[in-house]
Parts: C-alpha cells; structure tokens; sequence
C-alpha cells in the first residue's frame, strides 16, 4: 500500500502515512528476524513459488516455536520508536534484511479498490483505531513534509 503522495496533506492523510510507516517497519524488523536466524532467506530462494510460500511459513512456525521455548530475540535486532522523544532507532536487523534482492518496480496506477481501502484505513486510524500520541509522531517525523 503506498502512502497519501504531496507536501500539503491533510491531518488524518499524514496521520495514515504515519501509521503505514509504522507498519512498515514491524515487517521489515520480522523480515530482519528472520533472516538473521534463517540465513538461506539472505538470497534468492530459486523454487516454485508455492515452495516459497510453504518455506516461509515453515520458517514463521519454526520461529514462533523458538520463541516459545524461550530462545530470546536479540534486542538489537529490532527497530526501537520512542514516542515520546519522537526517535527512531534503526536496528541491526534491517542490516541482515539488505541483503534480499531489490526487486523492479512495477508501474502501475491504484485501482479505485486500493484508494478505497486506504482511505478506510485512514478514517479508522482517526476514529476507532486512533492512538493519543499519533498526531505528535505524525508532525515530526520523516512522513511528514509540512
């Protein structure tokens, strides 16, 4: 999903692109996890896709049933946000996640579908899915262009 694009966005778009942001980063740090535990997920994993998809699955259940025999993550390895100081502090993960191969990018215009969703999302992220510190996070970080 791509966030609202331009420089005079309105609150509830930057608070949306504020919070895509953040969700961003949560799959980024379990892709980081991920292959900093299972290192054949640093490169191209050459087999049909629906291997892929059973290899990655296989990997999440692996992980999940490490963690719950008390194999701690490193710390480190995660993306840290203090909200309150509005500080983001990259984590080494993110460094083991560089080495997937940058993909080509597809141009494509959003369907009205897509638009729909994300401007859903957007008025659940102001209303029922609204968090007290998200309008401070949204003003002051790299999403926002004001």
């Amino acid at each position: 999903m791509k966030p609202y694009p331009g420089k005079d966005l309105t609150d509830d778009k930057r608070n949306f692109n504020y919070r895509l942001s953040c969700a961003r980063r949560i799959s980024e740090n379990a892709f980081g996890i991920t292959a900093a535990k299972f290192r054949v997920v640093q490169q191209p994993i050459r087999s049909k896709p629906e291997y892929v998809k059973k290899f990655i699955f296989a990997a999440v259940v692996l992980h999940n049933y490490l963690r719950a025999q008390s194999v701690p993550i490193q710390p480190e390895l995660l993306e840290s946000e203090y909200v309150n100081q509005g500080i983001i502090v990259p984590g080494q993960g993110r460094q083991a996640g560089a080495a997937f191969v940058q993909l080509q990018g597809v141009v494509r215009r959003h369907g009205n579908e897509a638009k729909a969703v994300r401007d859903t999302l957007k008025s659940y992220f102001m209303e029922r899915g609204k968090v007290s510190w998200q309008e401070q996070m949204a003003t002051s970080g790299p999403w926002s262009t004001s």
